[in-house]
């Protein structure tokens, strides 16, 4: 979508250069705009599982749907198909897809991965990771225009049936690390399993609100001694 979102607006309606790159212009605005509404107000409010959870329900619905449409319809992405209803479906698939890339899959693993290693490690895997995701960003920049050349539609389904195996991932083995703090990331990734998982969460986030009532605590009493040493001087 990043890359070809002109030829596949042209495929599914879009009829003319300036036309296309007009609709990718506005495609663009959605994408920003749905970034930093995630970053801003949903990234801390809803957490990265359900944050990811909901982007891959809503990508690979609208995947599906293309890619159904572009097979039914039988469309030539070198031809421009008709405006039909469905087509119009379609083209608003295409910006409702970004809407929910862009406030989960777009953000969120780049905060996930800067904030789940330890200290010592952070900088080494941050950079394995940003690697990880330019190679697999180049792996599918270079596959993209022979499958929609080859199999069609059927680019649309092999790119949804890998959300659907990203959204089993998160629900079953990705932890919530919202609320936690840095110190204890290991205690959340060092239980294995999901149950163990959420567990280990509402341990770590219950130590934190400990701690915290403790620190207050700890406060007060520093206050009231202050308070008692003024009065002592007061009365001497």
């Amino acid at each position: 979508m990043n890359f070809y979102s002109p030829s596949i607006f042209r495929s599914i309606g879009f009829t003319g250069t300036s036309v296309s790159l007009f609709a990718s212009g506005i495609w663009a605005v959605v994408k920003s705009s749905a970034t930093i509404l995630s970053m801003i107000f949903l990234i801390d409010r809803l957490g990265r599982r359900k944050l990811l959870i909901i982007g891959a329900c809503g990508t690979a619905a609208t995947m599906f749907y293309i890619g159904g449409f572009i097979t039914a319809a039988k469309i030539d992405p070198a031809h421009p198909g008709d405006k039909t209803v469905a087509a119009w479906v379609a083209i608003v698939c295409v910006y409702v897809y970004a809407v929910f890339f862009c406030i989960a899959w777009n953000s969120v693993p780049w905060i996930y991965c800067a904030e789940i290693f330890p200290n010592r490690l952070r900088s080494l895997c941050v950079s394995i990771t940003t690697a990880t995701q330019w190679v697999g960003q180049f792996g599918v920049a270079r596959a993209t225009p022979y499958m929609l050349t080859d199999i069609r539609g059927g680019t649309y389904f092999v790119f949804g049936s890998f959300l659907v195996v990203m959204l089993v991932w998160v629900w079953g083995w990705l932890p919530e690390t919202k609320g936690i703090t840095l110190e204890n990331m290991d205690l959340l990734f060092g239980v294995p399993g999901r149950r163990e998982h959420e567990e280990a969460g509402v341990e770590v986030q219950e130590q934190v609100v400990t701690d915290e009532k403790k620190d207050i605590a700890d406060d007060l009493g520093d206050a009231e001694d202050l308070k008692g040493l003024g009065a002592g001087v007061k009365h001497s």
